[in-house]
């Protein structure tokens, strides 16, 4: 059954706009690494991983790992500076355009690799979504 659902992704792909993959490991991204192959025509393919596997997200627009699951990143280190690095060296290594890492509601942070704004990808925006629940000008 698993199957026949990424054959009918595979054939759907191509008429979406971005995908966004939210992997709550049970089971239904098996086939992430593929999916995230599929999705490469798109504008962005969006993950949100679960686990410690991150390789399986290789080539992924963005990953939005927490700190929480830092430890299991490259050159482990406690302190802020230290996830910086730890980040950048995972979007490095996965080959990502940016990673957004939450902290237990306390923080996010956006790493990413300087991409240059192309304004032949302008869009006029009919619908819009807050991240209110995610940012806040409350937050410390």
């Amino acid at each position: 059954m698993l199957a026949a659902k990424l054959d009918e992704y595979e054939r759907l792909v191509d008429e979406a706009d971005a995908i966004v993959l939210s992997d709550y490991g049970k089971g239904g991204l098996a086939h992430v690494t593929r999916m995230i192959e599929a999705g490469k025509g798109t504008e962005a393919v969006l993950v949100d991983p679960k686990g410690s596997e991150y390789e399986r997200y290789r080539g992924a627009t963005l990953l939005t790992p927490t700190a929480a699951s830092s430890a299991r990143w490259p050159a482990a280190g406690p302190t802020r500076p230290d996830l910086a690095r730890r980040a950048q060296k995972l979007r490095a290594d996965l080959a990502l355009e940016a990673l957004i890492v939450t902290e237990r509601g306390r923080h996010v942070a956006l790493h990413r690799q300087r991409v240059p704004a192309r304004a032949d990808r302008a869009r006029e925006v009919f619908d819009v979504s807050g991240a209110g629940d995610t940012v806040s000008p409350r937050c410390p």
